[in-house]
């Protein structure tokens, strides 16, 4: 799901590029014995946030996971992100920010390739003129306050809409009653 097959291709592809792996998991990188590949398995927070600013891309080829907050994060850094097309379309606010590409878990080789073309391109476009752009992006979709409001709104619509129906209800404003038989 998170592409690490697709990475150890593109890692073997590139041995001029230096890879960093941020997480932990029973999918270890330094199983793989290559000199280009860090691990960096304890960070969290403004330490993971150095790691961020410090790289020239974030490549993220999993699928099934919507809009993942790695992504989320990088751009808030300012970093170019390379990512499936899935992944890519799943905000549409931040799509023309991305670069898509075709992503195929039946086909990692094939993926590799896609993602090295990308991955060069990235790498040949030194203007960083986009970083503040991706990071003003980020802020002002992704923040802490912006999420914690739209999930207020979220709220909020979801009660008026339940107020509405109720008092839509045929039974709206009849108590029941009780006849006595007898």
């Amino acid at each position: 799901k998170k592409g690490l097959q697709v990475l150890e291709r593109l890692t073997r592809a590139r041995p001029d590029v230096t890879f960093a792996f941020a997480g932990w998991g029973p999918l270890d990188p330094r199983a793989w014995r290559l000199p280009n590949v860090r691990v960096f398995d304890t960070l969290a927070g403004a330490s993971l946030a150095r790691l961020y600013r410090a790289s020239d891309n974030l490549v993220l080829p999993s699928t099934g996971e919507g809009f993942p907050l790695v992504i989320q994060e990088a751009l808030a850094c300012g970093l170019p992100v390379i990512c499936g097309a899935e992944t890519a379309n799943a905000d549409p606010g931040a799509t023309s920010f991305l670069t898509a590409v075709p992503i195929d878990p039946k086909d990692p080789d094939r993926t590799a390739v896609a993602l090295e073309h990308a991955l060069g391109a990235c790498l040949a476009d030194t203007s960083g003129h986009d970083r503040l752009t991706r990071a003003a992006l980020a802020a002002s979709r992704y923040s802490w306050p912006r999420t914690a409001a739209r999930y207020g709104d979220l709220l909020a619509g979801l009660q008026a809409s339940r107020v509405a129906a109720a008092a839509a209800s045929p039974l709206a404003g009849h108590a029941p009653s009780l006849k006595k038989r007898g």
